[in-house]
């Protein structure tokens, strides 16, 4: 990543709102390839919600892209669709901005056998910003590269759909933890 890059940034920040940025398409575009998927983040943002933990109003899903629907839908499927902010297509600097402002920056990926071992651009780039990452990585092979990265930076946690017992668990405590974090107004 190019740190070069972030000076000069017009970041607006919404203060007492918790704001989860994803920026990037949904659909993988490879035939038999399942699209990124983020529910399982949106269903602990919901847990955390009626366990009174944060109110819905305080949470915004930040969407940048040009699949605002799908991101709605999926919000929608976990009661999170009053949280949806979408940005549509945007420029880099604007994407940068809307990353550098964010409180927990998401990411999806697919870990299959056909498809193991890819690390992402995207990755690197929401590692550049200095905020926790959540990806949410389907798929049936568990072990991602994407999870080494993260356990081993401490950059953020990574769901696997193939540990998806455990992980949901976790995925609802790592959730848990960065919104206390937040409403504390620690980093």
């Amino acid at each position: 990543f190019d740190r070069e890059d972030l000076p000069g940034l017009k970041v607006e920040k919404q203060p007492g709102m918790l704001r989860c940025v994803y920026c990037g398409q949904l659909n993988m575009g490879r035939k038999g390839v399942p699209d990124r998927d983020l529910t399982p983040l949106f269903r602990a943002l919901s847990v955390l919600v009626e366990q009174g933990a944060i109110n819905r109003e305080e949470i915004r899903l930040v969407y940048a892209g040009t699949e605002g629907e799908r991101w709605r839908e999926y919000a929608a499927s976990c009661g999170l669709e009053s949280c949806v902010e979408d940005h549509g297509l945007v420029s880099r600097e604007e994407s940068l901005a809307l990353q550098q402002g964010a409180d927990m920056l998401l990411m999806g990926s697919v870990h299959t056998w056909e498809q193991r071992g890819i690390l992402t651009g995207k990755l690197f780039e929401y590692m550049m910003m200095d905020k926790p990452i959540i990806c949410c990585m389907g798929g049936d092979l568990p072990n991602s590269a994407v999870k080494q990265v993260l356990e081993e930076t401490g950059t953020g946690f990574c769901w696997e759909a193939a540990c998806r017992e455990t992980d949901d668990a976790a995925l609802l405590s790592y959730t848990r933890e960065l919104v206390m974090r937040w409403k504390n107004g620690e980093e």
